[in-house]
């Protein structure tokens, strides 16, 4: 073979491989994303479930998006584990256009004991053609777990393996 010919065959596999692997990057940062989304938060700014007590009323933010066209659409908030509705809808019913966002706000108490749970879900029924579903749920007074006092830190190593020390 000529010089020429494996010069050209050179730059044809160069060529394919380059449009290959930016095809295949390209996939990866396309990832298909579901066609629903539901969140919980706090409306006010640096609530967290560790610090909200027992008694505590928090506003909440549901936030419930679809990635696709729904005429009928249900939200449904459920209160778990003493947890109180003061104020706000548990139901919404209604339709979304695609990348459309439906925010409740609702108000509730913390239980006087134990942990509060909000759960959100959002549902487009199969009477659509395909069911799809999300949901989120979020704790009150969610408190961290606290170490014994009598036990010690344990220390890693480079690798986040336990290093045990021998006096």
């Amino acid at each position: 073979m000529s010089l020429r010919k494996i010069t050209c065959l050179a730059v044809v596999v160069a060529v394919l491989s380059l449009v290959s692997t930016t095809a295949f990057s390209a996939s990866l940062h396309n990832k298909p994303q579901p066609p629903l989304l539901i969140s919980i938060e706090p409306v006010q700014p640096g609530i967290t479930p560790t610090n909200i007590k027992a008694g505590d009323v928090v506003e909440l933010r549901i936030i419930a998006a679809s990635s696709l066209d729904a005429d009928d659409v249900r939200i449904q908030v459920d209160l778990a584990g003493g947890a109180e509705l003061v104020l706000g809808e548990t139901v919404w019913n209604g339709s979304l256009i695609k990348n459309e966002e439906k925010t409740i706000i609702i108000t509730v108490r913390a239980p006087a004991h134990g942990n509060g749970k909000i759960k959100a879900r959002i549902l487009i029924p199969e009477s659509q053609g395909a069911s799809f579903s999300a949901e989120d749920v979020y704790v009150l007074g969610v408190q961290p777990k606290s170490k014994p006092e009598h036990e010690h830190p344990v220390k890693k190593d480079s690798k986040g393996r336990d290093v045990i020390e021998y006096r």
